[in-house]
């Protein structure tokens, strides 16, 4: 315990000149510096603030930096060495600008030798194409005087087959008759079978009908017997019981016999129906195996095979006729032939593109911004090579629309969607945005459990430049609540408490929290507007001290006499905002955001927009001001 409260004792007069907050409090100066008392306890300085009502913001502040919406390296599409820049680091540039100009001189001089070779090449394509007409028109000639010849003998050829195709269709139809008759006989057979097949089922149908009428006989007759026998099991000497039970039995035995001589007799019915059904299968086979059909199919055959030997008789010479004009198709075919004149065309067609490609390349000379952006690097300085491996020439941030990225916890992503308006808050211009959040980044850092979340700034005045560090935090919720510094806020055991000056001494107070903003708590229980709330020095107080109301600056002068600046706090100092607005912007870096108290604090470290870094932390658990306290605690503030 005593060196927990050593060191409470030597961070006291850092946690005493923590920032002050901003909206619902007003400050309560005090005219003069506390003087010490000769007798009595010695009054302890506190700065406090008197609470009233205020708008209630969007809730946690979520840090990040000012980014472009892309980044597009410019490259030379040709090799060159650079010999003028139009553009500087920070211009800003439109569509179609001009950004440098590479030599081409290489590029003229492989123009001029192409379109000398064009000029060749065209005059070979002409003398080419001349000499392949005459040919064509020879070779057009004789193929006429083998076309008549050979269509000649085709005339001849196709009168023979004409003929022998007339008997060919004689037999063809001859056996399509045939056919037809056979079919018909097979299908009047088929029919009387099917008719016997009816008639057999129908004779089996009634001896299976007979067959179970007469089991349901006996089935009735055992049920009355078996009746007739429990009575008479029941009184054995009733003689008409005795009786009823014979002529049951008589009846059982009778019904029993019947049945099985039904069983053990044939059907002459079904034997005549099966022997008729045998009969009409033995002539449907009879009508299947006729020979009518087959002579007509071999008569047809020998004059199918008669139109096959006439068409080969004069194929000979056909197939001769046939030769000598393919023979005079393939001459004209070759006379038509373009291959020379394509080989040259093709090299006029390569030259042309090559003088076009060349055209192209010099007007590629000068490269032109194909975005509306900022330069942020000139990475080819003029007399370097530029394009192949030697990257980009320059780079061009797009910011329009400008985005502000920031990270969200995984508990509050969920309450955030597209189009969510928020509000973006740029320290280094002093100056707060409108802004929507335009992307939610889907992949979740596993290190702080958060969201990278794309916010599109309203900047109409282009004010934003790309890396400025930014605080963004959703839009007022619209209503008005009791708000105090989050430096105020106190962790007890028995809950969260604030400390409020009485007629001269502290009172501790029991307070419920409502949501915290970027640096005050909403309290919904515990105080009324008019109470004097201390903000700074109320980690030394107790219940029922002596306090003494004092201005920031005389705290800051009574907990470090060494500072000899009037109390203002030094560029890059832990009172400093982490050297984000220092003079030169040369600050040093801010603490890390992990001291959170009791609660479970994590902190983001970022880079500031003027050098220095700053860092962005929450916290969560049992103490409420501990993620606000490690915020500012990494930010410098």
């Amino acid at each position: 315990m005593k060196k927990r409260s050593r060191l409470m004792t030597s961070t006291a007069a850092v946690l005493l000149v923590m920032s002050l907050a901003v909206t619902g409090c007003s400050i309560k100066p005090a005219a003069t510096t506390p003087k010490k008392t000769s007798s009595g306890p010695r009054s302890l300085p506190v700065v406090t603030q008197i609470v009233k009502m205020a708008d209630v913001g969007g809730g946690t502040v979520f840090t990040g930096s000012v980014t472009p919406q892309s980044l597009t390296n410019i490259s030379s599409k040709i090799s060159g060495r650079v010999t003028s820049l139009a553009v500087k680091v920070g211009d800003r540039v439109t569509t179609g600008q001009a950004l440098a100009t590479i030599d081409t001189t290489t590029l003229q001089q492989q123009l001029e030798q192409s379109k000398s070779s064009a000029d060749v090449t065209a005059a070979q394509l002409t003398k080419s194409k001349d000499d392949q007409a005459n040919s064509v028109s020879s070779a057009q000639a004789a193929l006429n005087l083998q076309q008549t010849q050979t269509n000649k003998s085709l005339s001849d050829q196709q009168n023979t087959i004409a003929s022998l195709k007339e008997s060919l269709t004689v037999s063809q139809d001859q056996l399509t008759k045939a056919q037809a008759d056979a079919a018909n006989s097979v299908n009047t057979a088929q029919n009387t079978v099917n008719a016997q097949q009816v008639a057999l089922q129908n004779a089996q149908a009634a001896v299976q009908n007979n067959l179970q009428s007469l089991q349901l006989q006996v089935q009735q007759n055992q049920a009355a017997y078996d009746a007739a026998q429990q009575s008479l099991n029941a009184s054995p000497s009733n003689s008409a019981l005795q009786s009823s039970a014979q002529a049951a039995l008589t009846k059982l035995q009778s019904s029993q016999l019947a049945l099985q001589q039904a069983q053990n007799t044939p059907s002459s019915t079904v034997a005549s129906a099966q022997a008729s059904l045998a009969s009409a299968q033995a002539a449907l086979q009879q009508a299947q195996n006729t020979q009518s059909v087959l002579i007509s199919q071999e008569q047809y055959n020998q004059a199918l095979l008669a139109v096959a030997n006439a068409q080969s008789t004069d194929q000979g010479l056909i197939n001769q006729s046939n030769a000598q004009l393919n023979q005079s198709a393939t001459a004209l075919n070759t006379a038509q032939s373009t291959d020379g004149v394509n080989v040259t065309a093709a090299q006029l067609a390569q030259s042309q593109t090559s003088i076009k490609v060349l055209s192209e390349q010099l007007q590629d000379g000068t490269l032109t911004s194909p975005v509306d952006g900022i330069v942020t690097a000139v990475n080819t300085p003029v007399g370097q090579n530029a394009g192949g491996a030697g990257g980009s020439v320059v780079s061009i941030a797009q910011v329009d629309p400008i985005l502000a990225t920031v990270t969200v916890p995984e508990s509050t992503i969920g309450k955030i969607q597209v189009g969510t308006s928020m509000t973006v808050n740029v320290p280094t211009l002093n100056k707060t945005f409108a802004g929507s959040v335009l992307t939610i980044h889907p992949t979740l850092d596993p290190t702080t459990k958060s969201y990278f979340l794309d916010v599109k700034v309203d900047d109409p005045g282009h004010l934003l430049l790309p890396g400025m560090f930014t605080e963004a935090s959703l839009k007022s919720e619209g209503r008005q609540a009791i708000l105090v510094p989050a430096d105020a806020i106190l962790t007890q055991t028995n809950g969260n408490a604030v400390f409020v000056v009485q007629n001269g001494r502290s009172k501790k107070v029991l307070v419920k929290l409502g949501v915290l903003t970027s640096s005050q708590y909403e309290i919904t229980s515990g105080l009324k507007e008019g109470d004097e709330v201390v903000v700074q020095g109320q980690e030394l107080l107790s219940d029922n001290t002596a306090v003494q109301v004092v201005t920031a600056d005389q705290l800051q002068k009574l907990t470090d006499p060494t500072n000899k600046t009037g109390g203002q706090p030094k560029p890059g100092s832990q009172n400093a905002p982490g050297g984000q607005n220092s003079a030169n912007g040369q600050g040093n870096s801010g603490s890390q955001g992990n001291s959170a108290s009791s609660g479970n604090g994590t902190g983001n470290q970022t880079s500031g927009a003027r050098g220095g870094r700053s860092a962005n932390a929450t916290g969560n658990g049992n103490s409420p001001a501990a993620g606000n306290q490690a915020a500012k605690a990494g930010a410098g503030q």
